[in-house]
């Protein structure tokens, strides 16, 4: 890359040799936190780091995370916003904590559920008339709703596989958990029945999701779903 500095003069470069890509990552890490104390004034987001490939971040996101360094990490951020990316972070937010009404709205308008909108509109007019989460309105719609039969039941499956999901949230790994709650929601049934080019391209996201999981899990002592969640943001750039 062909940088050019909006400063003028001379800057100082130093060289940091290290055995090994840990150790090297590490050093960086401890330079920047040397530099901030050193200098208080300096804020997080006056330090970039670049990176040959997204591979080579992860040492760098390890070493950050141990050091509590706050980052961003520009590289995948267009995986982010990705509809069956999103569509899965709905989910796994709503595994973690059912009344997150704006992750559960988005599962619950998914076109493989089959919920009328009809409904769904319904039941948020309920949760806002009542001040109850989304969550609520639906285990209380049979009281209060006159909705169909099937609208009902596929909404009682949605809540099912939720709950069912939710028991294995703080046992399973991540990687595990993903895979569970892929299939047995029925989302790459769905995946599956998009158009060949949606449909590949929806695949390819979703396998760069796992690896992204996949590294989660290797860094982390204990990875399950909430801490996951916890890590999760759409990253673009170090250090922010």
């Amino acid at each position: 890359k062909r940088l050019t500095s909006s400063r003028e003069g001379d800057g100082d470069i130093e060289h940091i040799h290290c055995p090994t890509s840990e150790a090297e990552a590490d050093a960086v890490a401890k330079k920047i936190v040397d530099i901030r104390q050193s200098h208080p004034d300096a804020a997080w987001n006056d330090f970039g780091i670049l990176v040959r490939s997204n591979d080579s971040a992860s040492g760098v996101v390890a070493a950050f995370e141990r050091r509590n360094i706050p980052f961003q990490f520009l590289a995948l951020s267009g995986l982010y916003t990705k509809p069956v990316i999103l569509d899965l972070q709905a989910y796994m937010r709503v595994i973690d904590n059912p009344h997150d009404s704006p992750s559960l709205y988005r599962v619950l308008t998914l076109p493989m559920h089959n919920i009328p909108t009809v409904a769904i509109v319904e039941l948020t007019h309920f949760a806002s008339r009542k001040g109850k989460s989304l969550f609520d309105a639906c285990r209380m719609m049979r009281g209060f709703t006159e909705l169909d039969e099937n609208a009902q039941a596929a909404i009682d499956h949605v809540l099912t596989n939720m709950a069912k999901l939710r028991e294995s949230a703080s046992t399973r790994k991540m990687c595990e958990l993903f895979v569970m709650m892929a299939k047995d929601t029925g989302y790459v049934e769905y995946v599956n029945s998009l158009p060949e080019q949606e449909r590949n391209e929806s695949f390819r996201h979703l396998q760069q999701f796992y690896e992204r999981i996949k590294g989660f899990e290797e860094r982390h002592d204990h990875p399950v779903l909430r801490n996951f969640l916890e890590e999760f943001t759409p990253l673009d750039i170090f250090l922010s």
